[in-house]
């Protein structure tokens, strides 16, 4: 036998052996579900309604209808979502004045410019779930209910830097009146 022969028969054989592995390591039709990730655990901490297809989502679903109520807790909760997550970026305060802008990366927006102000609950949502401009997404870091939780707590550090006195009650003038003068009139 030729030796150009020999290298043929034997890339002949390791072909045939190949497609031999590949076809006896197929999956059987009971295990074809095995291991694949399903939508329901995709979107962790929500409640989607599951349509009747197999492994899909129905399109009524929306990130509001797993929305927690906004009370401190949940305000709590965001802060401290915010403080690990944000801060970095955006500052303490949401001033855009965060640690990155003293290693020389350009500031964000601040929240409390009023064209930021303005922007819906699911802008914020959207933003954080996929990223904007050289935001990348935390939604791989942020469950859905962290990242409403996050918003409120956004909404709460607007509404800290920007409401108007007349928006207070009377009850709320009094208190910032005291604490300002130590309790003196």
């Amino acid at each position: 036998m030729k030796r150009s022969d020999f290298f043929r028969q034997e890339t002949k054989n390791v072909t045939i052996l190949s497609l031999a592995v590949l076809v006896s390591s197929a999956c059987e039709p009971a295990m074809n579900h095995e291991g694949r990730l399903h939508a329901d655990s995709m979107l962790q901490n929500s409640v989607p309604s599951v349509s009747s297809v197999d492994d899909t989502v129905d399109r009524s679903w929306s990130p509001k209808s797993t929305r927690l109520v906004r009370n401190k807790l949940t305000l709590k909760h965001g802060q401290n979502r915010f403080n690990i997550y944000c801060t970095p970026c955006h500052g303490d305060d949401g001033a855009g004045n965060g640690m990155i802008v003293q290693h020389g990366f350009l500031n964000p927006p601040s929240f409390h410019s009023e064209e930021v102000r303005r922007k819906s609950d699911d802008f914020y949502f959207g933003v954080i779930s996929n990223g904007y401009g050289a935001m990348f997404s935390y939604a791989d870091r942020l469950s859905v209910n962290d990242r409403w939780a996050v918003i409120d707590y956004i909404r709460a550090l607007q509404l800290s830097q920007n409401i108007r006195w007349s928006d207070l009650t009377e009850k709320e003038r009094r208190h910032l009146t005291e604490a300002k003068t130590g309790g003196k009139r």
